[in-house]
């Protein structure tokens, strides 16, 4: 069997031209050939020796025999996956993004949602991330193995590192070893354009390692809506409750927090002489735990809905008889008002009976009491409501009393008619009295309000979180967040800036079919109105502090009424919304687990996720791999120009054309020396010219 001399390693087909090697000690060296100059500082130098002839004239391989399959699966099955997996990344990124500021859950964003719900989502970008880096640092590592060729082809390569960029050919980790080093040492413009894209896909390659802190930087805590959720909840009561029930336990009770209601509000209309609140529709909703009040961000589903409209007008009151002793003052009489569109007069003069007390706890000259006298119902009726089918009116003389520290000593009393009060003033919505003889005055405005409550369907939804604030207790009440979250302003905010929800619908004027059996008119309102409301006439005073009177509010809502009103030019009509909205809202969320009506209910609540929140990191990570991209595009369409002699992969072909190129270079010499030995040996021999790869000058 005869071996075919072309195919023995080192045969005719492929050679290294370079100038001839000093062999071992004492061999001659062969001639030097001229030196090309054009050859290190021209990167593609027309040549005029044969060898370069040939070369030229050599057909470019097929890229399947000079990059091989598996780097072409590499370069092109690679850039599919960097696309995909950027597309996916890309579609959690918009995903995330766009659930934070979504005002309701968004059907196309479904597996997103079930991505996050199943807590894997950072998992599985972690992993994008990871698979790119991988696909990365392969065609990072093909690269390496393009510019390595092109040295050898193109630009030429010093002897010493020979070996280390033909082997580079064969099998490499990229550009974070001695290779880079082996490149830039080498000369010539070839070369240094190929060093420059050696530098840059090395800034890139090691940029990429860092690709996942990029993204990670947009990642953090935020709110985001979760989908829709139906469920059967204990919504209404389906029976009539009982009248007699405690209702000072309300008046005489710290409320724990300010519930989160929904609201509609209309303009407020005020005049010279009146003030009122408008169309005031809240609807509670029947959700017990505080947590999901505030997270929630769209209802639907049934709710007790009241109107929490309060109109307030100066009275004209004629005081017919009085009492006065040192428990406090005692008034009957007549009142009436002058009308106005909004507020219909029932009768020209209606009774009132209101009793004053005095409380003697702390010593001072003079001090203001506030006192809340019911004057029944039948006195007039609120034009324009929502809910006008309900019932009438119940009025309220709203008295200020100004008065000495004590009235009078114990025991001593003292009767006087009508004409012993003179009207004194008037401003606004206020009426003032001075008692002659006695330095005792009165002010006082006739206030109405309807906010008997009703289950009702209803829709609600708010853009954001809502709160449910505390009453702060100090020095002094602070209560400014209060006040604006029971819209107790003279400049009412919208409901989401105050933390309340927006009521959007509601059936009006009369209850659906559907909502009949689903509770009773007025549960809240009966719970809240004491039992001896029946009666048309009974006091209940507001005092600063517990006095004898039938009912004594707790120090809270006294504390609401005195803020309220001080820092609204004393609007009675602002403080008793508040006042009523706060006592009824106890009252709900008091008898809501005894709730046995099952509803449907229909609700969004924001939950906490960490998920992308931003863009700036994702730019910057999608910015790195555009420009691997491009560098990876470049290298190779230079190598694919170029190339004709190197065959990617392929260790004895590297090996061979080192081995057979150089037959005076004893390499069997170096078999026992480390690379640092053998370039020191080289670097003591003569300054030869770079080392290309050359076709044998014998092939056609």
């Amino acid at each position: 069997m005869t071996e075919d001399p072309a195919s023995k390693v080192g045969g005719s087909d492929t050679a290294l031209l370079l100038s001839p090697l000093r062999g071992r000690e004492g061999a001659m060296p062969c001639p030097s050939p001229p030196r090309k100059e054009g050859h290190i500082d021209n990167p593609f130098p027309p040549r005029n020796d044969g060898a370069a002839a040939t070369v030229s004239s050599r057909a470019r391989p097929a890229l399947k025999r000079s990059l091989g399959v598996l780097k072409i699966l590499i370069l092109v099955g690679g850039t599919l996956a960097i696309f995909a997996i950027v597309g996916f990344l890309t579609f959690v990124w918009k995903s995330a993004n766009d659930a934070i500021v979504e005002t309701s859950p968004s059907p196309s964003a479904a597996t997103w949602r079930r991505l996050l719900d199943s807590g894997w989502l950072l998992q599985v970008v972690t992993a994008s991330t990871v698979v790119l880096r991988f696909v990365a640092g392969l065609q990072v590592g093909v690269m390496t193995q393009m510019l390595s060729s092109l040295v050898l082809e193109r630009g030429g390569c010093s002897l010493k590192d020979l070996a280390l960029l033909s082997l580079t050919r064969a099998e490499t980790a990229g550009p974070f070893g001695a290779v880079t080093l082996a490149i830039w040492r080498q000369r010539g413009l070839a070369n240094r354009v190929l060093g420059v894209l050696l530098l840059l896909l090395l800034i890139v390659a090691g940029a990429i390692q860092f690709s996942s802190t990029l993204l990670v930087t947009d990642i953090g805590p935020t709110k985001v809506l979760s989908g829709y959720n139906t469920s059967n909840i204990s919504a209404a009561w389906g029976r009539m409750v009982p009248y007699n029930m405690a209702a000072s336990n309300y008046w005489g009770s710290r409320v724990p927090a300010y519930f989160r209601f929904a609201e509609n509000a209309g303009k407020v209309v005020q005049g010279e002489n009146y003030y009122d609140t408008g169309t005031t529709i809240r609807a509670f909703l029947p959700l017990d735990n505080s947590n999901q009040r505030i997270a929630i961000r769209s209802y639907a589903g049934i709710a007790s809905v009241f109107d929490a409209r309060v109109a307030c007008v100066r009275p004209r009151l004629a005081v017919t008889s009085g009492n006065i002793n040192n428990s406090g003052l005692a008034l009957d009489g007549t009142f009436s008002w002058t009308k106005y569109d909004g507020l219909h007069l029932l009768s020209s003069d209606s009774p009132f009976s209101c009793y004053l007390p005095d409380d003697d706890s702390r010593p001072g000259p003079l001090r203001a009491r506030i006192s809340l006298c019911p004057v029944g119902g039948g006195v007039g009726k609120l034009l324009e409501n929502e809910m006008r089918y309900i019932g009438d009116v119940r009025g309220y003389l709203f008295i200020n009393l100004t008065a000495p520290s004590k009235f009078l000593e114990p025991g001593e009393s003292h009767f006087f008619n009508g004409t012993t009060f003179a009207e004194s003033n008037f401003s606004g919505i206020w009426q003032s009295l001075r008692l002659d003889g006695l330095n005792v005055s009165v002010d006082a405005t006739l206030c109405s309000i309807d906010a008997q409550d009703v289950t009702w369907q209803i829709t609600a939804d708010s853009t954001r979180d809502g709160q449910e604030p505390s009453p702060r207790w100090g020095s002094e009440y602070g209560g400014e967040t209060v006040r604006d979250f029971l819209g107790a302003t003279l400049y009412r905010r919208a409901p989401e800036d105050r933390g309340v929800l927006r009521l959007r619908s509601w059936p009006a004027k009369r209850r659906p079919k559907e909502s009949r059996d689903a509770g009773k008119f007025n549960f809240i309102w009966n719970a809240v109105l004491p039992n001896s409301f029946s009666r048309d006439i009974i006091p209940l005073d507001i005092l600063t502090y517990p006095a004898r009177s039938i009912i004594v509010p707790h120090q809270g809502h006294v504390n609401l009424i005195y803020d309220v009103m001080a820092h609204t030019g004393n609007n009675a009509a602002l403080a008793l919304q508040a006042l009523f909205t706060t006592l009824m809202q106890m009252a709900y969320y008091d008898y809501l687990a005894e709730s046995d009506v099952i509803a449907t209910t229909t609700t969004v609540f924001s939950q906490d996720v960490v998920i992308p929140r931003r863009w700036t990191g994702f730019y910057s990570f999608c910015g790195l791999f555009a420009a691997h991209l491009v560098l990876m595009l470049v290298v190779t369409a230079i190598f694919v120009e170029e190339i004709r002699m190197s065959l990617l992969g392929n260790a004895w072909h590297a090996v061979a054309q080192v081995v057979a190129g150089v037959p005076d270079l004893q390499v069997a010499e170096f078999k026992e020396k480390t690379d640092d030995q053998v370039k020191e040996y080289l670097r003591r021999e003569a300054d030869y010219p770079p080392v290309y790869i050359r076709t044998s000058a014998g092939e056609q």
